[in-house]
């Protein structure tokens, strides 16, 4: 589908290519008549990527302006504790041969990069107590590691807080 104010033509209408002429009627887009919002794929990538982040905006704006239900409040804050554990894009952090930090994306900050020896790492260094510094100094030596950190914080602290709203009630 090309993009609006695009028209295709072609030699053969089974093979169109894209020109730059431009349509100025006045007529209504056919993306509009069909009801369907046209995003660009990497737009829709970094939306699947980050939704966590935006969850975390919109539970602050339950928390602080429209004042929603406990029980929503406290769906959303697991979702939020959930993605930065899980999904979060943040680095590795695990410790290599040399004793240096592992400069790939991993998924979340529980779970390490695409190499085998680096996938439950972080997890492993949080059960053993005398290892904890050493996550904390890995997953807060960059932004993303300290935006998916303070946001699972504060998921558990919102989890909390409307669990005892909820109960108090």
């Amino acid at each position: 589908m090309p993009p609006n104010g695009w028209v295709l033509s072609g030699p053969h209408p089974l093979v169109p290519q894209i020109t730059q002429r431009r349509c100025y009627d006045t007529r209504v887009p056919v993306d509009v008549l069909r009801g369907v919002v046209m995003m660009k794929a990497a737009t829709k990538k970094r939306l699947a990527r980050y939704w966590g982040y935006i969850l975390v905006i919109i539970l602050y704006f339950g928390w602080f302006e429209i004042h929603l239900d406990p029980v929503v409040l406290v769906s959303m804050s697991s979702l939020v504790v959930v993605y930065c554990l899980f999904q979060a894009p943040v680095p590795c952090c695990a410790l290599t041969r040399r004793y240096g930090y592992c400069r790939n994306n991993a998924i979340g900050l529980l779970r390490g990069c695409h190499l085998e020896a680096h996938k439950w790492q972080n997890l492993r260094l949080l059960v053993k107590q005398q290892a904890w510094a050493q996550v904390g100094r890995g997953v807060f030596h960059s932004v993303s590691g300290n935006a998916a950190a303070l946001s699972a914080l504060a998921g558990i602290v919102s989890a909390s807080a409307a669990a005892i709203t909820l109960v108090a009630h």
